[in-house]
Formats: C-alpha cells, sequence, structure tokens
C-alpha cells in the first residue's frame, strides 16, 4: 500500500458494491419505465384485441387486472426503502410473472403460437434494451420466455378444447 491507500483488493470489492447499487438503483428507475411500456403496449393491444376479438373481453380484462396489480405492487415494492434494495430481483419476478400471464392469456383464448412467440420476442428484447441488469437476469428472461412458449406448445392441445371458439 502506497500513501496511505486502499490495497487493489480493497478497491475492487468496494467498486463492485458501488456497482451493484447503481444497476439495482438504474433497473428500479427503469423498471417504472418498463412497467409503463409494458401497460402502454398492453393497453393497445387490448383495444386490437377488443375490436378485433370481442367474444375474448372476460379474458382480456382478467389478465390485463392481473398484469397491472403486478406491475403496480412492483412499483410499490420499489418505493419501500426496505425492499428497495431488491430492486433487481423485483423487477425479474415482476418479468417472469408476466410472461406467465402473457402465456396463460394465450392458452385461454387460442392464440396461435407464433403469436405467442412474437409478443415473447418483443418482451424479451424490451427488456434487454429497458434494464440494465446483466447477462444472468437477461438469461433468465430468456428462458422464461422459452419456458412459455413450451408451455404454450405442450398444452396447446389440451387447451384448445377449452379456449374460445374461433370465429
Amino acid at each position: 500500500m502506497e500513501g496511505g491507500g486502499l490495497c487493489p483488493h480493497r478497491m475492487d470489492k468496494i467498486l463492485q458494491q458501488r456497482y451493484r447499487a447503481e444497476t439495482r438503483r438504474l433497473v428500479a428507475r427503469r423498471g417504472r419505465l418498463g412497467a409503463a411500456l409494458f401497460t402502454a403496449g398492453v393497453g393497445i393491444a387490448a383495444i386490437l384485441e377488443y375490436y378485433y376479438r370481442p367474444e375474448r373481453l372476460f379474458y382480456l380484462l382478467f389478465f390485463s387486472a392481473i398484469e397491472l396489480a403486478i406491475c403496480m405492487v412492483t412499483d410499490a415494492c420499489y418505493r419501500s426503502a426496505r425492499l428497495r434494495r431488491f430492486g433487481t430481483g423485483l423487477t425479474r419476478s415482476a418479468c417472469i410473472a408476466l410472461v406467465l400471464c402473457v402465456t396463460l392469456y394465450s392458452l385461454s383464448t387460442g392464440l396461435d403460437r407464433a403469436g405467442l412467440a412474437f409478443l415473447l420476442i418483443v418482451f424479451g428484447l424490451t427488456t434487454a434494451l429497458v434494464l440494465p441488469w446483466g447477462t444472468r437476469n437477461q438469461a433468465t428472461m430468456a428462458l422464461a420466455c422459452l419456458c412459455g412458449a413450451g408451455i404454450a406448445t405442450a398444452l396447446a392441445p389440451l387447451a384448445a378444447a377449452s379456449t374460445l371458439p374461433i370465429a
């Protein structure tokens, strides 16, 4: 140690802690933006869905309410001083829950797998662009989207009997 400074190992730990803290802060702040973009996108999609498929209104309102609740609860957690430090985990959990909602909506309404794949690709790419949360979290999102597509593919024949009739 020269001149009473910190040793390089200690400096690395301090920089890593600061990096993690800044990443959590950015993810929490951008998580609100992501939630707003998701809500706006779902709102536009809901209007178009209702226009073209009015028989899906119940499912549309039901899943939109759940998705909005997920976004609002996550935002409330960001505002909590105790929970704010879990910003990245909260955002990741909310995104996985939203992927699950989109998947369940597609199964409930008989949305074709290509439409679901498009939604999941857009969702996965948007999270990568909006959230600076690193490779591990983005890989988790990619895995969640792949699982959603896999679940929809596996359960589509079973769900087809219980979905709304396609006109």
